[in-house]
């Protein structure tokens, strides 16, 4: 399924929606407490980066292509970050600007990976991190609620997530030097179906409007019963570049 996303209309149902995970947040604020800087590559509605900026001094900066998201990032706390508008794979910023750089859930929408790479090595300062969260197969075939209800989101993911051993490579490519592999869960407790209604996850979008209504019936079914429990969970690649 050939599917165009427009995350200027899909800004909305995000920001409504979509939370930090915990996990991951609490080492991205371990981490920034240590650095200057730091910069989310495709930062949304900016819900990792405005928690680091309230916990941290470093200075924090949210790039995204999408204007609909960067306006939901400003309506939600903007003036304690800064905000572009640009393209993560070549951006005006200064080389050398950041301590950290990460990104969440992003790196399946580039397929220029080691464009992307190249750009976050000539913005890291030497001994800078980089953190790119994404997933597994593994964690794509179990998503409890996602796999499970709408299971056409499964070839339509594998389809566009990059597998481990290629974003390793197009950062070693780039420069950087991969460090960690770290894995985050936290349990999650669904007791209504308004997110996946609203299409909140962009894999939503890939999938037949019939197949979506009916997983949507089906959680409502199972819901009849009781919260549907599952966990949230999320891989975090991380890598450095080398002191000079």
């Amino acid at each position: 399924m050939n599917v165009t996303f427009d995350y200027d209309k899909l800004a909305t149902a995000y920001a409504a929606h979509r939370t930090p995970y915990g996990g991951l947040l609490g080492a991205l604020i371990r981490r920034a407490h240590e650095k200057d800087a730091v910069l989310e590559l495709g930062c949304g509605s900016a819900n990792h980066l405005l928690r680091i900026a309230e916990a941290t001094s470093a200075r924090c900066v949210g790039l995204d292509s999408s204007v609909g998201m960067l306006g939901q990032a400003r309506a939600r706390g903007g003036e304690r970050i800064e905000l572009v508008h640009s393209d993560a794979t070549a951006t005006s910023l200064p080389p050398a600007s950041f301590g950290l750089i990460y990104s969440v859930d992003v790196i399946h929408h580039v397929r220029e990976v080691h464009a992307y790479f190249a750009e976050v090595a000539r913005l890291l300062q030497p001994g800078g991190l980089v953190c790119t969260v994404t997933d597994s197969e593994e964690m794509i075939r179990s998503r409890e609620a996602l796999s499970g209800y709408f299971p056409g989101t499964v070839p339509f993911e594998l389809g566009r997530y990059h597998a481990f051993p290629v974003l390793r490579e197009a950062e070693q490519s780039a420069g950087l030097t991969p460090t960690a592999t770290e894995q985050y869960s936290e349990p999650w407790q669904i007791t209504d179906t308004q997110l996946f209604q609203d299409k909140a996850y962009s894999c939503l979008h890939g999938i037949t409007e019939a197949e979506h209504r009916r997983g949507v019936e089906a959680m409502k079914e199972a819901l009849r019963r009781g919260p549907i429990e599952g966990r949230r969970r999320s891989c975090a690649l991380w890598a450095v570049k080398p002191n000079e």
